[in-house]
């Protein structure tokens, strides 16, 4: 499994999770918290077969400028 956080600008936090959303069963949605008053963090989980796949969207969209940064870590279940 994979953990996947985002750090995305206020108004790029529905523009990132419809894109994502698209992904039928690529990720379950853990959350999304405001860190500061621009700033929010989503969180991801992955499983290693659809991570490809949902790495891609995010790096475009890091190509648009509605993903700041990314942090994924791994762990087994």
């Amino acid at each position: 499994m994979f953990r996947i956080e985002l750090i995305l600008g206020k108004a790029d936090v529905g523009v990132v999770q419809t894109l994502i959303e698209g992904l039928d069963n690529a990720y379950s949605m853990m959350g999304t918290s405001r860190i500061s008053d621009d700033n929010y963090r989503m969180t991801l989980q992955a499983t290693s077969f659809c991570l490809k796949e949902l790495i891609s969207v995010i790096l475009s969209c890091m190509l648009q400028g509605n993903v700041k940064s990314f942090l994924v870590t791994t762990w087994e279940d």
